[in-house]
């Protein structure tokens, strides 16, 4: 049976990403293994490549990875927030035992159901938070608070800015790429990609401006592969831009909607390869372009900009602007 000090349970990477920091200031003194649930084949779909990239990360900084359903003893047990199922749970617990087991939270799950469940599986009784006061927040507003009354709780803060991950990083400043839920039509795209580009304007032409896409999809959510492709032909063609913008006046008035939905889609692609003609694409600065975004704040000298993600609206178009002190 192997044994370890510490064994790190993942349930989704993009939430887990201070462990990284965790392998990286411990991994040269401790034994350190991590145990990565599989995702399910929608989220593998999306986020596969960027996952498989954080087990390799995982390992280049200095832990094992551990297979589901292979024996292992642990001094430290330490157990991401997630919604595992019940098999799950107990097939890990089944295999892996450890003098010590705690859970680490992830930063805005405290007080749903589903999420907190991990405390009973796990038979929890101590959890390591990024925010206590936000923690309170959450479990106030969501009626939880019984669900911790016999969890101890420990705030640790997140680790980037005393112990970047990525040293290495370095930019003026950072477009952050919301998700699609925070736009409620192409217009509401299209006016978050003006705003971007109105603030790259004031930008000086020296400061280095990298975009991440969300979830670190390759061509970003905002652009579909074939209209990408087709704006990207297009923007060789003399005249073609005024053109895409008559046909979208021409087609709104007509009763079948598909050819004006294209022709919106087609328009943000353009907008979307304006902002890229400014700002340089994260896989171009980092290989580890999929790994969240609060890893590489400690690189950014200026500013963020980004949008109100996950936010509910008609539309939701707004565009923030961080500064970084």
């Amino acid at each position: 049976m192997k044994t370890y000090d510490l064994i790190l349970v993942v349930g989704y990477f993009r939430t887990a990403t201070s462990l990284l920091s965790v392998i990286k200031g411990l991994g040269r003194t401790l034994r350190i293994a991590v145990l990565s649930v599989e995702a399910d084949s929608a989220m593998h779909s999306k986020t596969g490549e960027a996952h498989q990239v954080f087990l390799h990360l995982c390992q280049k900084l200095g832990a094992e990875l551990l297979h589901l359903g292979e024996p292992a003893q642990a001094t430290l047990l330490v157990v991401h927030q997630f919604p595992y199922t019940n098999e799950l749970a107990r097939a890990i617990l089944h295999k892996v035992t450890a003098q010590k087991r705690v859970g680490l939270m992830t930063l805005a799950m405290a007080g749903r159901e589903v999420h907190d469940h991990f405390l009973q599986q796990f038979e929890l009784r101590k959890v390591y938070v990024p925010s206590q006061r936000f923690l309170s927040f959450l479990l106030d507003k969501r009626h939880a608070q019984t669900r911790y009354s016999n969890v101890q709780i420990q705030e640790v803060g997140l680790p980037f800015a005393k112990y970047p991950l990525f040293p290495e990083f370095s930019a003026d400043w950072l477009i952050a790429a919301p998700t699609l839920f925070s736009f409620h039509s192409e217009q509401g795209k299209q006016q978050f990609l003006n705003s971007v580009l109105e603030l790259l304007e004031k930008i000086p032409p020296q400061d280095v401006v990298v975009y991440k896409s969300h979830n670190g999809n390759s061509l970003d959510y905002f652009v579909p592969r074939a209209h990408y492709h087709l704006a990207n032909w297009l923007e060789h063609v003399p005249g073609a831009t005024k053109l895409v913008w008559l046909a979208q006046r021409l087609t709104h008035a007509l009763p079948w909607r598909w050819p004006h939905l294209q022709i919106q889609r087609l328009q943000t692609c353009m907008l979307h390869r304006a902002v890229l003609r400014r700002a340089m694409p994260m896989p171009a600065v980092t290989q580890y372009a999929g790994i969240s975004l609060e890893a590489f704040l400690p690189g950014v000298r200026k500013g963020v900009i980004g949008g109100l993600s996950n936010t509910i609206g008609e539309p939701c178009t707004s565009t923030c602007l961080t500064t970084i002190a």
